[in-house]
């Protein structure tokens, strides 16, 4: 039975769309930022990041890791919404992926403080199938390239140690970020849908950091990945 929480979150008034987008990071050249700043009919804080009304969306901006963003999600239910995409950007651990390539994420495990307080029987979440298949068709319609892989999200990047990794890598994680799992458990603790699209911004694998943010075809990918649900 769940135990109703004594602290509840308040909804964003005037911010209520069936489907939201979370977008927790931008490029140095801030080019989803900009963009958002074009097509959103308004704009306002939330408890953490920045939300921005779209004419069929609503988007979740510069919120980083798991509490923040959820944070900003459990108000966002509140107001109603009922979808949850992430667009975001990960790290590889699989020298089978590359850097801007866009990954489909089917499931998430927890290696972040989140979950476990919705979920606390589980470590391992999964995205929504129909909404994962609604976002793929999207894609296909414009005949974009993607795959699909599990992702572990992680509070402490910088404890991303070779061991880490290594033990990742032995359980089938080809990827990390930051968000994924605490969003897809909270999005089954309340019966919602959560899809997790992300493109792979550097690279783990070989147990050096080898970083992409700068690379022209990472904005690229970003432009034809990104940029076409916003």
């Amino acid at each position: 039975m769940k135990e109703d929480s004594i602290v509840k979150p308040s909804p964003i008034k005037g911010f209520m769309r069936k489907r939201c987008f979370i977008i927790p990071f931008d490029l140095a050249s801030f080019i989803i930022k900009n963009r958002l700043e074009k097509a959103s009919v308004r704009q306002k804080p939330s408890q953490s990041g920045y939300v921005y009304l779209l004419e069929d969306s609503v988007v979740l901006f510069g919120s980083i890791g798991a509490s923040g963003t959820i944070l900003s999600m459990e108000q966002l239910v509140k107001t109603g919404v009922e979808e949850f995409v992430i667009l975001g950007f990960c790290g590889s651990l699989d020298a089978s992926f590359s850097i801007a390539e866009a990954v489909f994420i089917d499931r998430a495990c927890s290696d972040e403080g989140v979950s476990h307080h919705y979920i606390p029987s589980s470590t391992e979440f999964y995205s929504s199938e129909t909404l994962t298949q609604d976002i793929k068709k999207h894609l296909s319609v414009m005949d974009l390239e993607y795959r699909s892989a599990a992702i572990v999200s992680t509070d402490a990047p910088y404890r991303e140690t070779r061991s880490w990794v290594q033990d990742k890598q032995n359980n089938g994680i080809s990827l990390v970020d930051m968000e994924t799992s605490a969003v897809f458990a909270v999005a089954e603790y309340y019966g919602l849908k959560a899809a997790s699209l992300q493109i792979i911004s550097d690279d783990l694998s070989s147990g050096t950091w080898k970083k992409g943010f700068r690379l022209l075809r990472l904005k690229k990918a970003v432009k034809k990945y990104f940029l076409t649900f916003l």
